[in-house]
């Protein structure tokens, strides 16, 4: 029966939950628990081509690049987070890697069916584009956040 709506819908079959959730930084230097929040994106150039008198689309396909952010609570460790491969783009290591682990769902109980697998997010030649620090009276606390280039991503299921 359709809800309010117009929807019908399943019941849930799997719970998803970033709780458990780790990062590991290639080189990483101090503290990475602080971690409030993190966006990848990775895409890749698209070109469309016609010809005159022609109904015909033609692609060019570009080169893919990726771009993430990483906004974290500064605490004990090193402020910059990543080692100086992931600053320095003329490094002979070509940036450094990042992965990022999603441990499945946990439910509570004696519904452990209902947990998710995991996925594991695996970025190559991270190099980062941008370093920013805020620091606010209200919240008392000091923050910051991370822009980087990445050249390859791999999803893995776990």
């Amino acid at each position: 029966m359709p809800d309010i709506f117009g929807y019908t819908r399943n019941k849930p079959t799997a719970v998803f939950s970033a709780d458990k959730a780790t990062m590991n930084i290639t080189g990483a230097k101090g503290n990475t628990k602080m971690v409030q929040g993190w966006n990848i994106t990775y895409r890749q150039e698209l070109q469309e081509m016609y010809e005159v008198g022609s109904p015909d689309l033609y692609w060019v396909r570009g080169h893919p690049i990726g771009n993430g952010t990483i906004q974290r609570v500064v605490g004990s460790g090193d402020v910059l987070l990543f080692g100086t491969d992931a600053y320095n783009i003329c490094s002979t290591n070509g940036g450094v890697d990042i992965d990022i682990a999603m441990a499945p769902g946990v439910c509570g109980g004696t519904n452990q069916a209902a947990a998710s697998k995991g996925v594991t997010l695996k970025m190559t030649g991270c190099v980062v584009t941008q370093f920013g620090i805020n620091v606010t009276v209200q919240d008392i606390k000091i923050t910051s956040e991370i822009a980087w280039r990445f050249a390859g991503l791999e999803v893995q299921d776990t």
